[in-house]
Parts: structure tokens; sequence; C-alpha cells
């Protein structure tokens, strides 16, 4: 029998060869390039801060909570309620008034009606 030569070659065969890298392509409809879309959603957060009326508040990312950036102290608040509640009163007073104002006129015309009529 003949022998046969195997020619194994000096390259490796199991090595894989590394291919070019792919320019990423965005699956957001927002159509953003890759440098754009990291620096908008990428996990790199800044300091997050939302104003709601006069109010401003900062979020924690190491603790996880809201902050409120401008301090309201409670008697301020407390101040403001019963400034609040005693302007509330004052109107309720008000309208009151004016009801039974509206009530007498409307008597008043209906008594001058009856009477035109006899």
């Amino acid at each position: 029998m003949p022998q046969i030569k195997t020619v194994i070659s000096h390259k490796n065969v199991f090595v894989v060869k590394r291919t070019k890298p792919r320019k990423v392509q965005s699956r957001s409809p927002l159509k953003f390039d890759s440098e754009q879309m990291k620096r908008e959603l990428g996990p790199e957060l800044g300091a997050i801060d939302v104003r709601i009326g006069n109010l401003r508040m900062k979020y924690d990312l190491t603790r996880g909570i809201w902050i409120p950036d401008e301090k309201i102290h409670g008697d301020d608040l407390e101040r403001k309620k019963n400034e609040l509640e005693q302007e509330n009163s004052l109107l309720s007073v008000k309208l009151d008034l004016l009801l039974d104002m509206l009530a007498q006129a409307t008597a008043e015309e209906e008594l001058a009606d009856q009477t035109k009529q006899e």
C-alpha cells in the first residue's frame, strides 16, 4: 500500500478570522447617530432636575430620592394655610350676603308683580 502523505499547513486551522467592525445602525425612530444616541440615551446620566410651579427638585441618584432644591419651611406652609382659610371664610360670608340680597330683591319683585295684578 502506498503511503499517503498528509499536508499540514503551518497555519492554525482553529483560529477565527476577525471581521471588520460594522457601523451601528440605529433602531430608534429618533434617527440619531450613534454618538448622539449615546449622549442622549446612554448610561451616563447627568443631574435630573424638575420644576413644578415655583418648586425645583433634583433627583439624587445615590439615594434614589427627590430633593427639593429650594427649602420650604413648615412654618411658611402653616402661615400660608391659615391665610387661605381666612380668605375662604371671608369669601363664604360674602357669598351668603349676596345670596340674601338676591333673595330679598326677588321677593320684592314678586310682591310688586302681585300687587300690580290685583
